[in-house]
C-alpha cells in the first residue's frame, strides 16, 4: 500500500466515522427498531438532547404518537431519573429528551412501555459523556471571583476593607476643597 493510498483510507474513515456515529445504535424490541443517539457530542454540564427514532422493523415506517405510551429512564451508575419524551415537529417517529449530564462516563437509556399494543423494553448504552472541564475558559478556580469577595470585613461589621479607606479619602478631599475655597 502506498503512502497516498493509506492517507486516502485514513481520510475516508475519518469522514465516515461521524456519519456512522450520527446514526446511533439500533435495538430491536418486538416488531420495532429503536435507535438512540445524542444530537451533539455529549459533554458534562452542557444541555444534551437524546434522540430516539422508532421504526416498524419490516417496513421501516416511523411510528409516531408514542410520547405518552413510552417512559424514558436515564441511568448513571446507581442513580436513575425519568425524562419526558417529546415527539419531534420535523420528523414523525423521532422522540427527544433533554437533560444535562453532570458526570463524565457511561450512561444507559431504558425505554419501556407500549408501541401499538406491543409491550417493549429497550436498554441502550449511550455514547460516553466527556468531561468539559478542559474546555472551560477562563478556568474556574475555587475561591472569590471578584477582588472584594475575598476581602475580610473589619471588626466583623460586614463592610469590605476598601470602603472605609475610600470614605476617609473622600472626607480628606472635601476638606481640602473647602479649605482652598476660603482663601480666595
Amino acid at each position: 500500500m502506498t503512502t497516498r493510498t493509506a492517507l486516502l483510507l485514513v481520510v475516508a474513515i475519518g469522514l465516515l466515522a461521524p456519519a456512522a456515529a450520527a446514526q446511533g445504535e439500533e435495538y430491536v424490541a418486538g416488531s420495532h427498531v429503536f435507535s438512540f443517539r445524542f444530537q451533539e457530542e455529549p459533554w458534562t454540564g452542557v444541555p444534551q438532547t437524546l434522540v430516539i427514532d422508532v421504526l416498524h422493523e419490516d417496513s421501516a415506517i416511523p411510528v409516531g404518537g408514542l410520547e405518552t405510551t413510552l417512559t424514558l429512564t436515564v441511568v448513571f451508575g446507581e442513580r436513575s431519573r425519568q425524562f419526558p419524551l417529546v415527539e419531534s415537529e420535523e420528523r414523525v417517529g423521532r422522540y427527544l429528551a433533554r437533560f444535562v449530564p453532570t458526570a463524565p462516563g457511561s450512561y444507559t437509556a431504558r425505554l419501556e412501555g407500549e408501541v401499538r399494543d406491543e409491550r417493549v423494553e429497550v436498554v441502550a448504552e449511550l455514547p460516553p459523556v466527556r468531561d468539559a472541564s478542559d474546555l472551560r475558559f477562563p478556568p474556574v478556580a475555587p475561591g472569590p471571583t471578584t477582588p472584594q469577595e475575598g476581602a475580610a470585613a473589619p471588626e466583623g461589621r460586614g463592610v469590605p476593607a476598601p470602603a472605609p479607606v475610600a470614605a476617609l479619602a473622600a472626607i480628606a478631599l472635601a476638606a481640602l476643597a473647602l479649605r482652598g475655597g476660603r482663601r480666595a
